[in-house]
């Protein structure tokens, strides 16, 4: 890890504690519905632009003409969560950070979600100032598994993909970095690796502390 010079940050379920609220929200207005909504179904929307993942499911949810009005009723509860407040951090984010600017590493984020949500989701947080940039589903043409994002990423930091070490909570995540010929570590949430994951993630840990523990002895 000596080569490495930045870290890029996915941002939901890595950085901030929010794939579970989600998924209760989806829950939560599926029953308004008379729908389930279950986990397995909830994972396959993990680390995707929402864009993109919804297409997926217009054959598959129980829902007519009412599937947009589903996921407006989502939307609209997920932001009064992020607007209501606060946003759980996961744990170990603010030691890793620290860890990171100590040893004169850049720290930057790649995320799904769209540009003025995601930053506005940092800025609540704190962890806005730890990033040098955002980088945001809404600003490539391709959303994760494509390495777009890790590419534009890279290149607003000013590094090699080389240079760079993914942290990623998803399977679109760490393909999407290995694509970009990054080095992709995965801190698993909702979502356990598939064997394609442990096969092309260079390392996975549980939890951000152990991915300290082991950056520590090495950067």
């Amino acid at each position: 890890m000596k080569n490495i010079k930045a870290i890029i940050f996915d941002m939901d379920g890595l950085l901030l504690d929010t794939e579970r609220v989600s998924f209760r929200i989806h829950q939560e207005v599926a029953k308004r519905y008379d729908m389930e909504f279950t986990l397995t179904l909830y994972r396959r929307l993990i680390g995707r632009r929402l864009v993109d993942s919804r297409k997926e499911f217009l054959g598959e949810l129980d829902l007519g003409c009412k599937f947009d009005s589903f996921f407006i009723d989502v939307d609209n509860a997920y932001s009064s969560f992020v607007k209501e407040g606060p946003i759980p951090l996961k744990s170990g984010v603010l030691e890793l950070l620290d860890f990171i600017d100590s040893k004169g590493l850049v720290a930057g984020v790649a995320t799904s979600t769209n540009e003025l949500l995601a930053k506005h989701k940092l800025s609540t947080t704190g962890l806005l100032d730890y990033m040098h940039s955002v980088t945001s589903g809404d600003q490539v043409d391709n959303g994760k598994p494509a390495p777009d994002i890790f590419l534009k990423a890279a290149e607003t930091m000013g590094f090699h993909p080389s240079e760079c070490l993914v942290l990623e909570d998803s399977e679109a995540g760490v393909r999407g970095a290995y694509t970009a010929q990054m080095m992709p570590v995965m801190i698993p949430d909702l979502q356990e690796p598939s064997e394609e994951t442990q096969r092309i993630a260079s390392h996975i840990f549980p939890s951000l502390n152990d991915f300290l523990s082991y950056f520590r002895e090495r950067a």
